[in-house]
């Protein structure tokens, strides 16, 4: 064999062992990287599972309910502990993983708690509670009586909105300190860490070492950790302690700059690379025709686990998902197929648990259609039954009231006192009924008759409604105050006088007779919080206990039931509020007047149509 003929088999043969070695290279280097970025996605799951338990405990109605009592100075802190306490311990047991709950008022104190060490505990300046009251915060773990555990911090509102402080969780981190500790599955040498910029430092969040705390790197002293906090995802070769180079890829998690980073020992990662070179080098040395030989069968043997493993993950990528490698041999090659075919494995399981999952869902949203669909035709029944009925029993009465104009002529020249008084009974119950009849019309008209959305002026609508009232209030000897601002809504114009009606009668009826002697006062108010305009009535009346806030928005609900209201006007309020997409409140305390509340969209911009 010539050396022209030698020149070119090398000429040949080199290439492709050149192809093969940076094919196989280009494997490994995405196993380190797709190591990375499924440690990440698993601590982020991990963060979204622990807020979700926080926040499962912080929309517990009885909680909310008992801190908002505590709030008012309706219940002391011993009584809000002896109520509250049990609904943490409660939550507590419900989670093997939980350690403690407690609850920071919105001063930052902490009001109840499962652990009685924690009350009154100041953490105003604490970054469970400045960053808890704004969101999700998850803090650094720390090792505590040889268990590792993060406090877990999510704000507490009312149904109103109304901030009642922060749920604090103190959760195990097992789970996510397994996430990090468990080995690769590919390299004795992998590891990975989780960290995080700090300040001019590298915090190291959760070592995988003996250390029991985060530590803190000089950025200076590790282009690694500094190069991973401010590169975001990638790859790169980089110095260890030890001098030996190695792989690391990280993948940032998405909370608070934290990043996963996967590395492994250069030598050991590419030592498939290794032996690559030292079969080409042996054949080489065996002679010529050896060389084309042995050539021949590594290129067989080499290229086509890749090309199987390539060939499997191209199906998998196709969502072929029983794609498998088969596996001949003990080697490198036959490590990378054992590997993929584990995360294909795990791949399955988890396609499995989603299409589950999504099935699961799927099945909870149809029943919840129907049931809102069901809802809506019972509603629908009974706004036609009410205005029917309200219909029906219009013609009655107003026979009824002629026939007390007829008896009263006949009784002209009649001296009966007992009969004219008890005509005026009829005639003054009549006419009550009459006007109840009329209100339960207009509120069945609410449900059927479409809403016309306009632009209007709040101040000309207060002051027309105002103006138009104004004689009722002066001979009640009440003082009105009347808004004069320039917001404006998009809302029904006669739903609005028609609500500004009921709160002001109400108002005059209620807030005429100021429990502290003062002058009666009745004051329309309008207030702009983002995309919802507020208008309220405020009255120093007798004011309302907090157990009957929800109950006068009921039907006939009266809570003087010697005054001659109907007791629809305030659910005739709480109707329209509802169908012009906003909402109606009330908020009053004994012997401190009231306050009427109706919230409303600025902008019909992106509003269903509704009806009026």
């Amino acid at each position: 064999m010539g050396t022209a003929t030698v020149l070119i088999i090398l000429l040949v043969a080199l290439p492709g062992v050149w192809l093969l070695r940076q094919n196989l290279k280009q494997s490994i280097d995405e196993r380190v990287v797709n190591d990375a970025v499924r440690r990440r996605d698993r601590v982020a799951d991990q963060l979204h599972f622990e807020r979700e338990r926080a926040a499962l405990v912080a929309s517990r109605t009885r909680l909310r309910r008992l801190i908002e009592q505590h709030l008012d100075r309706q219940l002391d802190a011993t009584g809000l502990q002896d109520a509250a306490g049990p609904i943490l311990q409660d939550a507590q047991r419900s989670s093997d993983s939980t350690v403690g709950v407690r609850v920071l008022d919105p001063a930052g104190r902490c009001v109840i708690s499962t652990n009685p060490r924690d009350l009154n505990e100041d953490e105003s300046a604490s970054n469970l509670f400045t960053r808890g009251r704004d969101g999700f915060f998850y803090d650094l773990p720390r090792e505590v009586e040889g268990q590792w555990v993060a406090d877990v911090a999510v704000p507490c509102a009312s149904n109103s909105g109304r901030p009642l402080g922060v749920v604090v969780l103190t959760v195990q981190n097992h789970a996510l300190r397994a996430i990090l500790s468990s080995a690769s599955g590919h390299y004795e040498s992998g590891r990975y860490d989780l960290v995080a910029q700090s300040g001019d430092d590298i915090l190291l969040v959760l070592p995988t070492g003996e250390s029991p705390t985060p530590q803190r790197i000089k950025a200076e002293a590790s282009t690694l950790f500094r190069q991973a906090t401010t590169g975001g995802a990638g790859l790169t070769r980089q110095a260890g302690d030890s001098g030996r180079y190695c792989l690391a890829a990280f993948a940032p998690v998405d909370y608070e700059g934290w990043v996963v980073i996967a590395k492994a020992d250069e030598a050991e990662a590419y030592q498939p690379l290794f032996w690559m070179g030292v079969t080409t080098l042996a054949t080489t040395a065996a002679g010529m025709a050896t060389l084309i030989l042995l050539a021949w069968l590594a290129a067989g043997r080499m290229t086509a686990p890749i090309i199987n493993v390539k060939r499997a993950i191209d199906q998998l990528a196709g969502d072929h998902h029983d794609a498998r490698v088969q596996i001949d041999g003990n080697d490198e090659l036959a490590d990378l197929a054992r590997g993929f075919n584990r995360m294909a494995d795990h791949l399955d399981v988890s396609q499995a648990a989603l299409e589950s999952e999504i099935a699961h869902r799927r099945q909870t949203e149809a029943k919840l259609r129907d049931t809102v669909g069901q809802l809506e035709q019972k509603t629908a029944e009974m706004e036609q039954f009410v205005y029917t009925v309200s219909h029906d029993l219009k013609s009655p009465l107003v026979s009824q009231l002629g026939f007390v104009d007829c008896l009263r002529e006949s009784l002209e020249d009649v001296t009966n006192d007992d009969a004219r008084t008890s005509l005026n009974y009829i005639e003054r119950s009549a006419h009550r009924l009459y006007e109840t009849v009329d209100d339960l019309l207009e509120l069945s008209r609410i449900g059927r008759i479409p809403m016309r959305l306009e632009r209007l002026a709040l101040a000309s609508l207060i002051a027309e409604v105002g103006d138009e009232m104004r004689p009722r209030f002066d001979e009640a000897g009440v003082r009105l105050e009347l808004y004069d601002g320039s917001a404006s809504i998009d809302a029904d114009a006669k739903r609005m006088r028609q609500v500004l009606e009921n709160l002001l009668t109400n108002a005059l009826k209620y807030g005429s007779q100021p429990s502290d002697g003062s002058e009666p006062v009745v004051r329309v108010g309008v207030e702009v919080e983002g995309d919802e305009t507020r208008l309220y009535v405020r009255d120093n009346g007798p004011g309302i206990d907090p157990q009957y806030h929800e109950k006068v928005f009921d039907l006939f609900q009266r809570l003087d039931t010697s005054d001659e209201g109907t007791g629809v006007g305030l659910t005739n309020v709480h109707r329209v509020a509802q169908v012009m997409g906003g909402r109606a409140w009330v908020e009053s305390q004994v012997g401190r007047g009231a306050t009427f509340w109706i919230a409303l969209p600025r902008s019909a911009a992106g509003r269903e149509p509704l009806a009026a």
